[in-house]
């Protein structure tokens, strides 16, 4: 009976610490529900890992490096470049090859919200950058939607990729 007691009394601390915090029956979560909501501090730092692929995306694209751009991107991964039907395996390196005469100078992403969801991700925002013939590079810009996905190897890579020209 003393036992019973016990946890009777436990069971109304907790419910009444409940009530303190402002937690209500539609914040209560089940041990599953729990166990798939990451932390925040995991999810800033898969934030941060993806915000870094990014950076090395932008800079692969810059160097003409395309085994590391193209690394970036899941096997399965797919494009959907403006004015183009949407691209995958082979066709994806293919889209990202250009010759000596072609170079880029700048690119970046800015997002305006990343969002993280176990092992996926969306990502969009802004993107700038210039390119051109050598010597006479143009700036351009426009907006972006990428998916990105964790891989067993835990490296987030993209999945899908969108992007188009324009205001922003």
């Amino acid at each position: 009976m003393k036992r019973v007691m016990t946890v009777l009394k436990t069971l109304s601390f907790v419910g009444a610490l409940a009530l303190i915090s402002g937690c209500t029956d539609n914040d209560v979560k089940t041990g599953k529900e729990m166990a798939t909501k990451a932390p925040q501090y995991l999810i800033a730092t898969d934030i941060a890992d993806i915000e870094q692929q990014a950076r090395r995306f932008s800079q692969a694209y810059i160097d003409n490096d395309l085994d590391a751009l193209v690394a970036i991107y899941a096997q399965d991964g797919v494009i959907g470049p403006p004015g183009s039907g949407f691209k995958s395996g082979t066709d994806l390196r293919s889209f990202w090859e250009r010759d000596s005469s072609i170079v880029v100078t700048k690119h970046k992403t800015i997002p305006v919200e990343i969002i993280v969801e176990g092992n996926l991700a969306y990502d969009w925002g802004r993107y700038e950058g210039a390119a051109g013939p050598v010597g006479s590079p143009a700036a351009f810009s426009g907006k972006y939607l990428i998916v990105w996905r964790r891989g067993e190897d835990g490296i987030w890579r993209m999945v899908q990729d969108m992007w188009n020209p324009g205001p922003e």
